[in-house]
């Protein structure tokens, strides 16, 4: 018994064939905000700081916020879902100046970032008492 291939070709006009959407990256998010700061965690020259922006981005699926200092360590934190306007950042150093960005992200990419400064809180000086009079 002989087993036979047959190949049918067709001849599809390209004008029938619908082009492949292909979505892109959603918008970077506007109005990006530093709202407080304050001391926080183990060391008391560790501080946090509210980064929030002014609505939700269509089409992002989270978003990635960074704060980098001149000669320090970049902090990074990515979060979900695409609904939310505002995190907290922790482990930043306290008396420090940040350059804070936050890009909206979704299957398609990353957008370019908005930007925002903010110097975090130093430490406050410890109160003096004065001794009881006797």
């Amino acid at each position: 018994m002989r087993a036979t291939l047959r190949i049918l070709l067709f001849a599809i006009p390209l004008s029938l064939i619908a082009p492949v959407a292909h979505s892109a990256a959603p918008a970077a998010p506007s109005g990006v905000t530093v709202t407080s700061a304050s001391l926080a965690g183990a060391s008391l020259n560790q501080a946090q700081a509210e980064v929030s922006w002014a609505s939700a981005v269509s089409g992002a699926l989270g978003y990635v916020i960074t704060a980098t200092a001149a000669g320090q360590t970049t902090v990074t934190k990515t979060i979900t879902p695409g609904s939310l306007t505002s995190t907290i950042l922790e482990g930043l150093d306290g008396g420090v100046s940040y350059a804070f960005r936050v890009a909206s992200k979704n299957a398609d990419g990353e957008t370019a970032a908005s930007n925002v400064t903010f110097v975090t809180r130093s430490v406050p000086d410890a109160p003096t008492v004065a001794a009881p009079v006797v």
